[in-house]
């Protein structure tokens, strides 16, 4: 809670602020259009601006780095990028993730069924369906300018569709955009479990979304591949269990999530396949005690 004698204070700075912005911007304006001179004391002015500016001090700045050249533009340019870089993370700061009851809530009515037909467990349900509410149902196609599109949306107030570019991204192997959704409160393994389990069948495998899963993922990912290892086809089951049995050799889980993982590696010893049994029993013996 903020005391009372604070509350002053904040004002006085946020004063203080548009203050020295408002100094800045006055200085600055007294030029005509591309004859700002290279002073230090006009440098200082488009830096305070770059700090403390707000988004109605980018007309003036943008003037600037379309219209002057050299040290001027330069800086002109990098104030454009503090300011907004700060107001993205302020509108990401307030974007809320889906909440498990909203999951659950629009799971309530549904039966999800995988491309190639197969009913989805319940871990795996949940993911896409997070997935699926965090992107608003839309998935943007990965191309190699995703960060910048996606920056523009969101400087255009248009979150939801900066994120499908951002998710888009991590499909195309793009990591980084991860930091990105990260930063809107967003659960990103749960996001690329999501991901994953929306691609076709035959692209799973091949994904880079299983090598991430397998070097980053926690409870959640030994939950989702527990899942495939009963549920799904022949071919999903062994890669299910292959999955689990890298992340336990990987030595990043915890002692119980790494208990989960070999006990249904146990489970799976029973699987109706005959390859599948010996699959497991082999990786069992391989993983030692």
């Amino acid at each position: 809670m903020i005391s009372s004698f604070a509350i002053p204070l904040l004002f006085l700075l946020a004063d203080a602020g548009a203050s020295s912005t408002n100094n800045a911007a006055s200085l600055l304006s007294r030029f005509p259009q591309g004859s700002v001179p290279v002073t230090e004391s006009n440098l200082e002015a488009i830096a305070v601006m770059g700090r403390l500016g707000t988004p109605s001090d980018l007309s003036l700045l943008s003037d600037m780095a379309t219209h002057e050249v050299g040290p001027i533009q330069a800086a002109a340019a990098q104030s454009i990028t503090e300011i907004s870089d700060r107001q993205r993370i302020a509108h990401r700061a307030e974007h809320r993730e889906p909440s498990p009851h909203q999951v659950e809530a629009w799971l309530s009515d549904k039966t999800l069924i995988s491309n190639d037909g197969r009913e989805l467990g319940l871990h795996e349900s949940r993911a896409l369906a997070y997935t699926s509410l965090a992107l608003s149902h839309g998935l943007s196609t990965h191309n190699t300018n995703w960060k910048q599109r996606a920056e523009e949306l969101e400087d255009s107030d248009q979150a939801v569709a900066a994120l499908q570019v951002y998710a888009g991204a991590v499909v195309g192997g793009d990591f980084d955009a991860l930091h990105h959704l990260a930063e809107f409160g967003l659960d990103t393994e749960m996001l690329v479990l999501g991901l994953f389990s929306g691609l076709p069948p035959d692209q799973q495998q091949s994904s880079a979304l299983i090598a991430w899963l397998t070097l980053h993922g926690t409870a959640n990912t030994v939950e989702v591949f527990s899942d495939r290892a009963v549920l799904g086809t022949a071919l999903q089951r062994a890669y299910a269990l292959d999955a689990l049995s890298i992340m336990i050799r990987e030595g990043r889980l915890n002692r119980e999530t790494k208990h989960r993982a070999r006990a249904r590696l146990q489970r799976s010893t029973q699987d109706p396949h005959l390859d599948i049994r010996r699959l497991a029993r082999t990786t069992l013996v391989e993983l030692g005690p």
